[in-house]
């Protein structure tokens, strides 16, 4: 993916770009809120008390990129939510090894972890955990300066496991260094998974009902968080302590270590959470409501009871709740999405709006940043596989509700590589996030207005508590386009492998103290170059001073 200080219109998730007056002059320095916005930033604000600085997100927020499992292809596919680009694909296990990924989940940082389906060896499952790029997720495992990574649809990096050296969990033999975790997990057929507030991930195997937690920072299992209660392992969702499994819907404790399992009668697939009351609503595909219809979508309290079911149009997969409390059912054999929204004449209860209909084989559904709101498509083409549905668009329905309607459609296949078969329905935007990030980041590319300008230095000034840490890496380039590979700044230091050129590209690192919520603070960065002055235009001229034939 490009910035936004290179491609107009390209933003960057909970990010904001602001048209003002970047620094200019020799030294140049950015230190107010117009400034920082000239940038882009993930996870970094610099909102009101704390103006003209920045500093990590307090709360998590939806990002611009949404995470596609292309379970056919046993890959993972990243698109940019803004501008409908696909960033990369990157495998989902070693060769060798089980793919068929389906379900996944965006960490605090922006990356994503997915389970794979076809793990079964040696009674384990596994997850793989990618990074994202443009927050500094990724390992630079070559030592070589840059990160080596896949660019887009089809650029599927090597993961040749020679003699099965990750068989066991490892990304040793992994040339995308954007994979940066591959687990074996104590689930096999693995489908649950769940952030929790420590940014942690809760996993699920259907075939055994095993769930464990995962070290957010080293992917290994946290000993002590293995359970089985002889349900769940299907669908997953994390809230205020509490893991929901779904296929005979598990509720789990995670502070007290108890559960229950509740069978099928709330619905036996997609989970969801609703950001504004905390209620969890899941779908149904194959079970009946009590009446025998079928099938219903549920909507729970925090205990698990029945607050109120609806009667689903067909059997559902995926769902998601969006800010507005809004309900998006993926319905595959009606190859729409419903939409339920609150009832405006009965409090406390939702109406079917309408359906999106026109799409092909839903699966699953995720809101992004802005609120649209993105289908995974199974039977997907050359043309389509994701779809991008605007919810203020289509008719009106029930209630006085736009029904939405398909705004952008995406090819996951390119007619030469194998079908996609995008079965994911699980959190794929990050949109149920809980956790405060971790890390973030701000990068500004500065045009100093001088071809091959030499530079000097780049100093800053800043506030790390105990434990946290601001990193500064710079790369010049002559057009604004291609970059030299970067160099970590040392404060106030010579830069020494940066060559000349007229644009320099700013990356701040922002990372949190360890366990406590302190934010590292940057209140300016300044850059100097050492380019001679213009005195061309000096007066008296330099040639009247110091003549061209003048001798000692």
């Amino acid at each position: 993916m490009l910035f936004a200080g290179l491609v107009a219109g390209a933003l960057l998730p909970g990010i904001t770009a602001a048209v003002a007056v970047p620094p200019t002059g020799n030294p140049a320095t950015y230190t107010l809120d117009e400034h920082f916005d000239e940038g882009t930033s993930i996870n970094v604000n610099h909102d009101a008390p704390n103006n003209d600085q920045l500093q990590l997100d307090s709360q998590t927020e939806t990002f611009d990129f949404i995470w596609i499992a292309a379970s056919d292809r046993g890959t993972i596919i990243k698109i940019n939510t803004k501008t409908g680009q696909i960033l990369g694909e990157y495998q989902s296990a070693p060769d060798g090894r089980g793919r068929n990924p389906s379900r996944t989940t965006v960490e605090a940082n922006g990356g994503v972890w997915a389970g794979n389906r076809n793990e079964f060896a040696g009674g384990e499952g596994s997850v793989v955990h990618i990074g994202l790029l443009e927050n500094g997720g990724c390992v630079d495992r070559d030592a070589s300066g840059t990160i080596e990574t896949s660019t887009g649809l089809g650029d599927i990096r090597p993961w040749t496991n020679p003699g099965g050296v990750d068989n066991n969990g490892g990304v040793s033999s992994a040339e995308d260094e954007c994979i940066i975790h591959y687990t074996r997990t104590n689930g096999t057929g693995l489908r649950t998974l769940a952030i929790d507030e420590n940014n942690d991930v809760w996993t699920g195997g259907l075939s055994d009902r095993d769930h464990e937690k995962l070290d957010g920072v080293t992917g290994l299992p946290v000993a002590g968080t293995q359970f089985n209660f002889g349900c769940g392992g299907y669908g997953g969702v994390y809230s205020a302590g509490i893991l929901w499994s779904a296929r005979e819907l598990l509720r789990y404790d995670t502070t007290s270590g108890t559960g229950m399992c509740f069978g099928n009668d709330r619905g036996d697939y997609g989970l969801g959470l609703d950001p504004n009351t905390g209620h969890i609503w899941q779908s149904s595909l194959f079970s009946s409501g009590v009446d025998g219809s079928c099938c219903r979508l549920y909507e729970l309290d925090p205990s698990g009871a029945v607050v109120n079911s609806y009667l689903q149009p067909f059997g559902a997969q995926g769902l998601v709740v969006d800010q507005n409390s809004h309900v998006w059912v993926a319905e595959i054999f009606g190859d729409e999405i419903a939409h339920y929204a609150p009832d405006p004449n009965n409090p406390g209860t939702h109406l079917l709006v309408g359906t999106v209909a026109g799409l092909a084989g839903t699966t699953g559904v995720a809101v992004d940043a802005d609120g649209f709101v993105w289908a995974s498509e199974f039977f997907s083409s050359t043309t389509r596989g994701a779809a991008k549905i605007d919810p203020n668009a289509g008719p009106v329905g029930n209630g006085g509700y736009t029904v939405g309607g398909v705004a952008l459609t995406i090819g996951l296949d390119d007619g030469v590589l194998p079908p996609a078969g995008p079965y994911n329905y699980s959190d794929m935007t990050g949109s149920t996030l809980t956790t405060p990030p971790s890390t973030g980041t701000w990068e500004v590319v500065h045009d100093s207005g001088v071809n091959d300008a030499p530079w000097s230095d780049v100093s800053w000034t800043s506030d790390e508590p105990a434990g946290s840490s601001i990193t500064v890496k710079v790369a010049s380039s002559t057009d604004g386009v291609a970059f030299s590979a970067p160099e970590t700044v040392t404060n106030g230091a010579g830069l020494v492998t940066t060559p000349p050129g007229q644009f320099l590209k700013v990356t701040v690192t922002f990372e949190r103290s360890n366990g406590l919520d302190l934010s590292p603070v940057l209140f300016d960065i300044t850059l100097t170059h050492n380019q001679p002055p213009d005195c061309t235009d000096a007066a008296p001229s330099i040639g009247i001073l110091w003549p061209p034939n003048h001798s000692l």
